[in-house]
């Protein structure tokens, strides 16, 4: 009986002891000086300390459905870069390309925009990974489906043209003046694995395809890379027509 009633009070010491320690102070101070850079000036409503936060706070904390809220899906005409024109995946599956596309779009002050269905989420790690910090640099508008692009840019005012990079099309991205850039632009790109659907390549002003060398084994370029082709080449063109 005597060792029965010393593990019986031994048992509820241990009770009383974790009962304690689950009841822990909680400094409060302490608890918000932890908050990020990034965290901090979105609830005090301050952008431009937001934006001098470091890249890893911002890559860590900034959140791309933010953009989308605040995104303001401008028609390129009404762009303030040299180059007026926008980019437009339609239903990208691999959320490394979009981010990289996203900072070429960031260097040129070009706005991207996003058609769903997308194969990852807006919260993906590896979506924010490749953008970087940039996503906070690029106005980005994400669209249900092509119809409700599509209703959105027949809003826009001229100029205004549907260009789409496709491996089926019989100008190649270099052939003048049939593949001459302008003002007001879309430059429209397919999914890595599918392309362009048809009827969106019908509804082109223009179809325009990046020229290889002919090999069975090579089909296409990476998506990110020919993103980068095709701004770029508007860029050249439209800094040396102006």
């Amino acid at each position: 009986m005597p060792v029965r009633a010393t593990t019986k009070n031994n048992a509820h010491t241990r009770r009383q002891g974790v009962s304690a320690r689950r009841t822990p102070t909680v400094n409060m101070r302490r608890a918000c000086s932890s908050v990020s850079p990034v965290c901090r000036a979105r609830r005090q409503g301050n952008t431009t300390a937001s934006r001098g936060a470091t890249a890893r706070d911002a890559q860590g904390e900034w959140d791309l459905r933010d953009a989308t809220a605040a995104g303001k899906a401008r028609a390129p005409c009404q762009n303030e870069a040299t180059t007026k024109i926008a980019v437009v995946l339609v239903e990208p599956q691999i959320p490394g390309n979009t981010g990289a596309i996203a900072r070429t779009c960031a260097s040129q002050k070009v706005d991207l925009h996003l058609v769903r269905p997308l194969g990852f989420e807006l919260d993906d790690t590896k979506l924010k990974r490749a953008g970087l910090d940039y996503w906070q640099h690029v106005c980005v508008a994400v669209h249900d489906n092509w119809d409700q692009f599509r209703e959105m840019y027949d809003k826009w005012p001229e100029p205004k043209r549907l260009v789409s990079f496709t491996t089926k099309a019989d100008y190649l991205l270099f052939d003048e003046p049939g593949a001459t850039f302008r003002d007001g632009d879309v430059l429209l790109f397919g999914a890595e694995d599918a392309g362009l659907p048809e009827h969106i390549r019908a509804q082109s002003d223009l179809c325009l395809r990046i020229p290889m060398e002919e090999q069975p084994h090579v089909r296409s370029l990476n998506l990110s890379v020919s993103v980068a082709v095709g701004v770029f080449e508007a860029v050249r063109q439209s800094k040396q027509n102006n």
